[in-house]
């Protein structure tokens, strides 16, 4: 018998059910829709420093689990590239970017290094007249066998050379002549700041690329009856947020914006606190916060918003990240929690994400069967699914917990569907 488990980030596992195999037919024995890619893929998932932790126990059918016994270290690196190129259209017109005009311009070949496949990029209008977009596309510019993963940042460059408008993302770049296309601006959007960054008929695109392909290193090595230390290893591929050095200083001015309240023209208010804001940041990050000041609502009128059901602390840190789009790295399990509902409360789908991942790092035995309620409340697959996990792995533990019983009183549909998902899928706390 054997059941595959994988390491979570948080220190939790997902476990297979469990297989039967046999020595003697010398067959492999295949785990089937154990794990799908979109899930393994989400950030923070099952991937830690570019780890990836997966334990398989054996065992005689009849007989326990024994403790591990053989670690294995199984090491890929995959060689890496970046590219900054600047690209200054100078026969562009006012008339190509006019409704029902088309226009394509493409770069020559451009080179990484000499290891990787060329690329082409493309810049052109829309195929169709009524679609007003301004489209990027990334093609390959080769033959070669190599299938690329790219992140890529694109900036226009304004005529002091300063960065303005831009787009970033990730892409497959498959070996198969595809070509890969995303909106960038609309025609309108840069005829109305054409002095800004159309001037003297030029228009000049700042485009940052870092780019995956090759196997460089791939080896297995074995342990017995010792514990292999991991050392993080550098990052397959830079992230985007790393392309831009500036993104460190901007959060500190808009923190420092919304710290010192000038050319704030709202208030939020608190039963022992007033914050000063504006309404443009507000409305831009919160689609609550936007219908207010777009209706005829008394907030809107007045020029106040009163929040009555959340302390000081969590207004203040749930405004700031509307600012900044980052939260404090101190963030306690209970202000986590608080913001949490704030952020459901206000339509700030970033800022839950990112609590629901404070709340995962945090999640323990004293707090676990909390948490998969507050999940199960706010609709969370994802950390519900978490904290589930925990508990089925540990149940034997947490089965004779206050926790667990007040859980059984308060919400008996959600324990006893945690109680069948673990008879389903024949899993024990004790052997976990």
């Amino acid at each position: 018998m054997y059941v595959l488990s994988l390491r979570k980030c948080n220190g939790t596992f997902k476990c297979s059910r469990e297989h039967q195999f046999s020595y003697e037919n010398r067959q492999p024995s295949e785990c089937r829709n154990f794990l799908s890619f979109d899930e393994f893929n989400k950030p923070d998932a099952y991937l830690e420093h570019d780890i990836f932790t997966l334990r398989c126990q054996v065992w005689k059918e009849g007989a326990s689990v024994s403790k591990p016994s053989v670690n294995c270290l199984a090491q890929t690196k995959i060689t890496t590239a970046q590219l900054n190129y600047l690209w200054v259209l100078e026969d562009l017109v006012d008339s190509d970017f006019i409704p029902k005009s088309k226009f394509k311009r493409s770069t020559d070949p451009l080179i990484f290094d000499s290891e990787f496949p060329t690329i082409r990029i493309h810049l052109s209008s829309a195929e169709t007249f009524d679609n007003d977009a301004i489209y990027f596309a990334i093609e390959r510019a080769d033959y070669s066998r190599i299938e690329l993963f790219a992140v890529y940042k694109i900036y226009l460059l304004d005529s002091n050379g300063r960065t303005g408008h831009s787009i970033c993302g990730e892409v497959f770049l498959p070996n198969n002549g595809d070509i890969q296309k995303f909106p960038f601006l609309s025609k309108r959007k840069l005829l109305s700041n054409k002095e800004l960054y159309f001037s003297g008929g030029k228009l000049a695109v700042q485009y940052l690329f870092s780019i995956s392909g090759n196997l460089e290193v791939e080896k297995v090595e074995y342990e017995t009856d010792a514990e292999i230390k991991f050392n993080p290893v550098q990052p397959i591929i830079n992230s985007v947020s790393e392309l831009s050095d500036g993104q460190e200083l901007w959060k500190e001015n808009m923190r420092q914006f919304y710290s010192d309240g000038e050319f704030s023209d709202l208030l939020v208010r608190t039963p022992n606190e007033e914050f000063p804001v504006h309404r443009a940041i507000l409305c831009a990050q919160s689609e609550v916060f936007r219908g207010m000041m777009s209706h005829d609502m008394k907030e809107k009128n007045s020029g106040v918003i009163e929040i009555n059901d959340f302390e000081d602390d969590t207004v203040s840190e749930m405004l700031s990240y509307l600012y900044t789009n980052a939260l404090d790295g101190d963030i306690d399990y209970a202000l986590a929690k608080d913001l949490y509902f704030a952020a459901d409360k206000y339509r700030i789908t970033p800022l839950q994400k990112m609590c629901s991942k404070r709340l995962m790092d945090s999640m323990e035995l004293s707090n676990v069967c909390d948490i998969m309620l507050l999940a199960d409340q706010l609709r969370d697959i994802e950390l519900k699914s978490t904290a589930r996990d925990l508990i089925v792995s540990r149940f034997h533990e947490i089965m004779y917990t206050e926790h667990w019983k007040r859980l059984m009183e308060t919400n008996s549909q959600l324990t006893s569907e945690t109680m069948q998902w673990m008879i389903f899928n024949h899993r024990e706390g004790a052997r976990i």
